[in-house]
C-alpha cells in the first residue's frame, strides 16, 4: 500500500510469513490452476494506485514423454461441444480446441488446392484433443485416461 504495508493475496496470503509457511511444507500454488489469475484486474482494480509485485510463484509442468491425438469431426457443433463439455470436466484431456474444416485444413496443408480438397473431405466441425503421459507410467495414465473416456461414451453421455 502506499503507506508502506505489504498486501499479500491468494495462496500466499499466510498465515505467517513466505518463509514460516514454507517451512511448515506449505506449497504457494492455485489448486483452480491458471485460468483462475487475471493479471487485468490487478491493473485494473488498483483504481489509480500503484501496484509492485515482489515476489510470484510458477508451477511448471514436466515436458510429456508419451502424447496421444484423438480427432473427432461432426456437422453438428452441439455433438462436439457435449464431449468437449464432458472431457474438461472431469480434466481427462491436456488440451483441446475445436475448428472449423477450413481452419483445421488450413493449418494442416499449405497449398489453396490440398487445401480446398482437404476442406471437402472433412465435416464441418473438428474437435482434437491430447492425452500425455510423463515418466515411467505414462502409458499407463493415457490407458487409465483412455478407459474413463471409454466409460463416460459407453453411459451414453456423449455421441463420439
Amino acid at each position: 500500500f502506499g503507506t508502506g504495508d505489504l498486501f499479500r493475496t491468494g495462496t500466499a496470503a499466510g498465515p505467517g510469513t513466505i518463509k514460516q509457511q514454507q517451512k511448515m511444507g506449505q506449497a504457494q500454488v492455485n489448486p483452480m490452476g491458471l485460468t483462475q489469475f487475471s493479471p487485468f484486474r490487478i491493473i485494473q482494480g488498483a483504481q489509480g494506485s500503484l501496484g509492485v509485485v515482489t515476489w510470484a510463484t510458477l508451477k511448471l509442468e514436466l515436458f510429456p514423454s508419451t502424447q496421444k491425438v484423438y480427432h473427432f469431426q461432426s456437422d453438428n457443433i452441439q455433438d462436439l461441444l457435449d464431449l468437449q463439455y464432458e472431457l474438461l470436466k472431469y480434466r481427462l484431456c491436456d488440451e483441446l480446441f475445436i475448428l472449423n474444416n477450413l481452419n483445421l485444413a488450413c493449418l494442416l496443408k499449405q497449398n489453396p488446392q490440398e487445401i480446398s480438397e482437404l476442406v471437402g473431405n472433412l465435416k464441418r466441425w473438428n474437435l482434437i484433443y491430447i492425452l500425455s503421459g510423463r515418466g515411467p507410467l505414462a502409458k499407463d495414465k493415457i490407458s487409465y485416461l483412455e478407459g474413463d473416456i471409454d466409460e463416460i461414451k459407453a453411459e451414453g453421455r456423449i455421441q463420439a
